[in-house]
């Protein structure tokens, strides 16, 4: 038994779409850099200056990949943000990189579901991610499948895992 999920593994960075013995991480936080409260206008008036900003949002986007990598996690599902983008294609890159297999713009109401389905616990924080949170699985794999009469490509993940669960999103599937 398994889990079809429907979203896309993100490819736009060369990730991995197969993932054996799989830490499962699903994480409610942006991997992105972090916004100010308020309305505000930065000038920058020297190249230097700009450079020093980049070479600093390179350094925080790559500490906050090291720390998720560091806890043994493979496959990372980011929760979809609606204030903004929930990663930053640097993020991705540097994720791909560390093998990690990625799947954005998981639904908040989809989270309780594939917490009780993978066994992992929902990260709120980076200071909260921890081996102890991750959920596991024995493959986690993108396949490509024709809907009937459609022609339309179409992919999911699947999750060699039992689950007890039913939801309207997800399917139980025998992976035989």
């Amino acid at each position: 038994d398994g889990l079809v999920f429907t979203h896309k593994t993100v490819h736009s960075a060369g990730g991995p779409t197969r993932i054996e013995n799989a830490k499962i991480g699903l994480i409610q936080f942006q991997l992105s850099p972090p916004k100010t409260n308020m309305e505000a206008g930065v000038v920058i008036d020297s190249f230097a200056k700009m450079d020093r900003i980049l070479r600093e949002e390179k350094r925080y986007m790559l500490d906050l990949c090291k720390k998720i990598k560091k806890t043994g996690c493979n496959v990372l599902l980011i929760q979809k943000s609606i204030l903004r983008d929930a990663v930053t294609d640097l993020s991705l890159h540097y994720l791909a990189r560390m093998k990690i297999l990625v799947i954005k713009d998981v639904e908040r109401g989809d989270i309780e579901f594939i917490a009780r389905a993978t066994g992992c616990k929902p990260i709120a924080s980076i200071e909260g991610f921890c081996k102890e949170k991750l959920g596991t699985a024995g493959l986690v794999t993108e396949e490509k499948n024709w809907r009937r009469n459609h022609h339309q490509n179409h992919t999911s993940t699947k999750w060699d895992k039992d689950c007890q669960c039913s939801h309207s999103r997800f399917e139980q599937i025998s992976l035989g």
